[in-house]
């Protein structure tokens, strides 16, 4: 299967290709803002979510998305849980800990103190991606 969208037009026009030859053509009135998220691990996504939250501070915000793979607009919620010390690769860091939230998905995400997302987590896909850095490597 295959989407196409092209978000320059108001509203955002969405095709959907399906593996059996049809098409579903869909319509939506999107905000200027809205955040294109890719559920399937494209990380540098997650960390344009982290960006927008920091930028705005505060505990908790709400963001309007778009998932591609449910090609479908939906709303994410981000909430900061505070700083936990997470190891990885023998490494302890004190790291911030979000909590990106669907209607059907729950992420957990670690934020270094550089503002760089260091791990994300998905407990429903059992999916799991790490910032590799040197120390990591290393296990410094």
């Amino acid at each position: 299967s295959r989407l196409e969208v092209d978000f320059r037009s108001v509203p955002a026009k969405c095709k959907y290709h399906t593996i059996n030859g049809k098409e579903d053509d869909r319509d939506f009135n999107l905000p200027r803002d809205v955040l294109v998220l890719d559920a399937t691990g494209v990380i540098s996504h997650y960390q344009l979510a982290i960006d927008h939250y920091l930028e705005l501070g505060g505990r908790q915000h709400r963001f309007n998305a778009f998932i591609p793979q449910q090609a479908w607009p939906t709303v994410i919620t981000l909430t900061e849980t505070g700083e936990q010390p997470i190891s990885i690769n023998g490494v302890t860091e004190l790291l911030h800990h979000f909590v990106m939230t669907t209607e059907q998905a729950s992420i957990d995400l670690w934020v270094d103190q550089n503002q760089h997302l260091v791990r994300l987590f998905s407990k429903q896909s059992g999916f799991q991606a790490v910032r590799e850095t040197a120390s990591r490597r290393a296990g410094l």
